[in-house]
């Protein structure tokens, strides 16, 4: 069985210049505000954070720096350096990264997946 995730939304007021005048902050209240989708990230652990919070998931807090192009052997490697003595050192995130739910999107998602979402509170986005 196939099953979608369209991650939360969350509305964010119309933005302004950080110059802008009184006159001109005033004036976009006038303007409704834009539905924006909210990545949603997978971490090792089978947990999930969230770029921004909401009513589904308060935990926004990404373990960054993470990279999506990763291909190295070692799960989560952030950096790794040789040292003068010819030694290896690396920083390894745990949890780490694992997948991202892009917002805005219908990302195709694993049985496995869907359990895990549906346990963590996402049933309203899952189909």
């Amino acid at each position: 069985m196939s099953h979608t995730f369209f991650p939360p939304t969350v509305d964010d007021d119309p933005q302004f210049d950080v110059d802008a005048t009184p006159d001109q902050e005033r004036l976009m209240r006038h303007f409704k505000p834009h539905t924006r989708g909210i990545n949603v990230f997978k971490l090792s652990a089978n947990t999930f954070v969230q770029a921004t919070a909401s009513p589904e998931n308060a935990n926004s807090n990404v373990p960054y720096p993470w990279d999506p192009f990763h291909t190295d052997d070692v799960p989560g490697l952030i950096w790794r350096g040789t040292n003068w003595d010819l030694s290896v050192e690396t920083a390894v995130q745990d949890p780490y990264v694992v997948t991202v739910y892009y917002g805005g999107h219908d990302n195709p998602i694993s049985d496995e997946d869907y359990a895990l979402l549906l346990a963590a509170g996402y049933g309203e986005w899952l189909t």
